[in-house]
């Protein structure tokens, strides 16, 4: 039984290890097809295909099957049991009768008959001797003679095949990976519960308003600990962040880029995402192509919330300028625990690079895209789990002792003439034997009443103890925990403020929007304006949102003068946050933009575009840019003194689009100046961004001309550099 268990499971285990090469095969083929995509959407098609691993074995086992015989069975190899040796023992019929008994199993393929032999009987008289077969009863059960130990031990006998040893070299490989991800998560647990948690009222009000910015729905907690090496986040459900004791001196722009990237990872899921991708390598330890894929996620993981930070109006400089002074300061990635995330200072440089590039593809995963990811997966995940590609197993003998399902047999006794009758379930007894055979009869049926009489009690108990779960389960659905009262009490949520909330028409809350309704201060008085300003349709988040944003009726009655469209309550949320007010709009409106929508105030305020630097931007430029250009040249800090002097090189007339783009490169006349004294003299504005992505400046330039490559042009010196071919040359040169 053990052997035929291990032999299965190490056959389930190489089909999964087998599928999950094809898994993971796919969702490199497509992570290539979408290279251009944004980094949340590489990351969700890694997320997706580690998950489908994780439910493979189990739908291989629960789906039926589709068998194609491409590779051999495991199980194949059925182990056959010897012939029961001749033995002499006492026999129920008297001894006159019999001389030996002859006991030789014989199992069939399928196991499910056997035959007993009874030598000849030297004087026979007239009768017969019939036997029906019990099912679900053992050999001694039926014909009460002793076998020989050595057929109860058969089984222990045999040698321990390589399947065992596969397979508990398997097991103990994905206990290492699992003895290691649970102490990671003890140890951040344990730093979590010693840490302090942050009651400083900046901090407080700074997360509340990025949580707003991202539109964060669950809560968060801080707390900080001289033990944490640098700013993570901690738990699937309930998140933690967890900040370094010095953070109370960090200026105010560096926290704020701080808790906007570890609130991208709360509301992007990534420490659920994280331990599903540890437990898959746990269970696929041995497969080098699960171990890539988690490490691509965890890289596609921090580009996301790069992306994500940058969103929401942080300027690309100051953010990466920030990243290199945290990972200078920290000193680069610490593996503190395997399930918690944070502001991980891995692949800096190529973060930096793609902070730093516009053209990189920042837009969050849609709905759209996640559900066609989503829905191919499944497609692969179920037909892979449906086919079988082993071949038809070979059922092995039963073991001796097992219980071997038979139909009814006879026992002929040569010399005797044919049987009268067969006598159900026993032996029957012949004239003049004793009542040792009818004893047998009895006991027999009883033995077997006895057991029909327990299946049923058995079945009766089992379908009441299920009724009374299901009604108590029933029953304390509708009530309340001890933590959930605790936290309605913690946030003064009494009978009369449930009662309030009843009748403004909100009678269906749970128990996370009673409490952010009471914490805030949200009474009926303010439901009713903010439907008045939303409609009916607004939701209790929204409300909750407009409390704490501060939206008040002169708020709303300033904006809807000063905006034309429109606004819902999101978008007045919104524009309270970042500060937009009918003073910023006229101001707008006096530097010639007079039809801005919400979504544009709110952009515009948020980087920090002005009336003077409107004005200032048209002075010089002689024109009047789009919203979007204004933004850019904010953005990336595109001001006068840097278009004169790249004018004073020759470039003149420069499109706002190329002057962003030399600016975020770092392209300044020195190193235009640089290029000329090397010779490259009509260089295109295109041409001295390509030579600056990919790294050719003056140093390069005189390291190929000093290996003897002197009349190489600028298209074929950026070719070398971008193909690697530069490093061949160089090497053979030395």
């Amino acid at each position: 039984m053990t052997s035929h268990f291990l032999m299965n499971g190490l056959q389930l285990l190489l089909d999964s290890a087998v599928k999950s090469i094809a898994v993971m095969l796919a969702a490199w083929m497509l992570i290539a097809m979408m290279r251009r995509a944004s980094a949340a959407t590489r990351h969700w098609i890694w997320s997706v295909a580690l998950a489908g691993l994780l439910a493979l074995p189990v739908l291989s086992l629960v789906l039926p099957s589709w068998r194609i015989d491409l590779l051999p069975s495991l199980a194949n190899k059925g182990d056959t049991a010897p012939a029961t040796p001749k033995v002499e023992t006492e026999s129920p019929v008297p001894p006159a009768a019999v001389s030996t008994i002859n006991l030789g199993k014989q199992v069939s393929a399928s196991g499910s008959s056997r035959a007993i032999q009874l030598d000849p009987l030297p004087q026979a008289s007239a009768g017969s001797l019939s036997v029906r077969r019990m099912p679900d009863r053992r050999l001694d059960d039926v014909w009460p003679v002793p076998i020989p130990s050595m057929l109860r031990t058969f089984d222990k006998l045999k040698a321990v095949d390589w399947t065992v040893a596969a397979f508990l070299f398997w097991a103990i490989g994905m206990l290492l990976v699992i003895a290691r991800l649970a102490a990671g998560t003890f140890r951040i647990w344990r730093l979590a519960k010693s840490a302090s948690l942050v009651k400083q009222n900046s901090w407080v009000a700074l997360a509340q308003g990025l949580a707003a910015r991202l539109r964060l729905r669950s809560s968060v907690e801080l707390r900080k600990s001289e033990q944490v090496p640098l700013p993570m986040t901690w738990g699937a459900w309930r998140a933690v962040v967890m900040l370094p004791a010095e953070a109370d001196e960090w200026p105010d722009e560096c926290r704020s880029i701080v808790l906007l990237h570890e609130l991208a990872h709360v509301k992007r899921r990534d420490c659920l995402t994280q331990t599903l991708a540890q437990v898959a390598c746990a269970l696929y330890w041995f497969n080098p192509l699960v171990w890539l894929a988690v490490r691509q996620l965890r890289v596609e993981r921090e580009v996301a919330c790069d992306d994500q930070v940058l969103q929401v109006g942080t300027k690309a400089s100051e953010y990466a300028s920030h990243l290199v002074e945290i990972a200078r300061s920290f000193g680069g990635n610490h593996d503190l625990s395997p399930v918690a995330v944070g502001m991980a200072c891995s692949q800096l440089e190529s973060r930096v690079r793609s902070i730093l590039d516009p053209s990189v593809q920042r837009r969050g995963l849609n709905r759209l895209s996640a559900g066609l990811v989503a829905a191919g997966a499944m497609c692969l995940i179920f037909s892979l789990a449906v086919l079988q590609p082993w071949g038809k197993t070979t059922a092995s003998s039963a073991n001796p002792q097992s219980a071997v399902p038979v139909a009814e047999e006879q026992i002929a006794l040569p010399g005797l003439p044919e049987q009268a009758e067969a006598v159900p379930q026993t032996l029957k007894a012949q004239p003049g034997e004793t009542d040792g055979t009818a004893a047998i009869k009895d006991g027999s049926q009883s033995a077997e009443k006895t057991d029909e009489q327990e299946a049923a009690q058995a079945t009766a108990d089992t379908a009441e103890r299920d009724e009374q779960d299901g009604s108590q389960a029933k029953a304390q659905s509708s009530e309340l925990t001890a933590n959930q009262i605790i936290e309605m009490k913690a946030a003064g949520v009494t009978p009369e403020f449930i009662e309030m909330m009843r009748k403004q028409g909100l009678d269906n809350l749970t128990v996370k929007e009673l409490t952010q309704l009471s914490i805030h201060g949200v009474n009926a008085e303010y439901i009713k304006q903010a439907r008045s300003w939303g409609g009916d349709k607004v939701t209790v988040r929204q409300i909750v949102e407009l409390k704490i944003s501060g939206v008040t009726p002169e708020y709303f009655s300033a904006m809807k003068q000063a905006v034309s469209e429109g606004l819902t309550a999101r978008q007045l949320s919104e524009l309270r946050i970042h500060g937009v007010t009918p003073e910023y709009v006229e101001a707008m409106r006096r530097a010639g933009y007079d039809k801005l929508t919400a979504n544009q105030l709110a952009s515009l305020k948020i980087h920090g575009v002005d009336e003077a630097f409107v004005k200032e931007m048209q002075g010089w430029m002689g024109g009047k840019p789009t919203v979007n250009e204004l933004m850019q040249l904010k953005i990336h800090g595109v001001t006068q003194e840097f278009a004169r002097r790249m004018k004073a090189t020759g470039f003149d007339n420069i499109p706002i689009k190329k002057l962003t783009e030399l600016r975020i490169h770092g392209i300044d006349e020195k190193y235009i100046k640089e290029m000329r004294d090397l010779g490259f003299d009509n260089l295109t504005i295109d041409q001295l961004i390509k030579m600056r992505v990919h790294g050719v400046d003056a140093e390069y330039v005189k390291k190929m001309r000093a290996a003897g490559l002197k009349n190489v042009s600028v298209n074929q010196m950026i070719e070398m550099k971008v193909t690697g071919i530069d490093e061949i040359l160089l090497k053979e040169k030395r």
